[in-house]
């Protein structure tokens, strides 16, 4: 139970950080369960911080960290409609590199 209602705040929190997400495809999201260390998650072999977009340029790809569900969402290019991209994004990272990444 408490499981679920972990998995219903991050879909939540989704939903309110990215309003137009549940118009996108299944094939956008892409959910990994992962190790967490002291509130961050281990992915990859990365480390970052939860609930912050941590964006990529190789490959191309976002990725949100959720420790209490020790999940990851992945999001593959294209970005979905609406996306509003943060102005401290990377111009070289997602989803700037989707129009040049051959891995969605």
């Amino acid at each position: 139970m408490a499981r679920t209602s972990n998995m219903l705040k991050a879909a939540m929190a989704l939903v309110l950080c990215y309003p137009l997400a549940i118009a996108e495809s299944e094939d956008d999201f892409w959910e990994y369960d992962v190790r967490v260390s002291e509130g961050y998650c281990v992915y990859r072999n990365k480390t970052f911080a939860a609930y912050v977009d941590y964006t990529l340029e190789e490959p191309c790809e976002k990725w949100n960290c959720y420790p209490d569900d020790q999940m990851v969402l992945e999001q593959h290019c294209p970005p979905p409609p609406g996306y509003e991209i943060p102005s401290n994004a990377s111009k070289d990272a997602w989803p700037y590199c989707c129009s040049n990444s051959t891995s969605s």
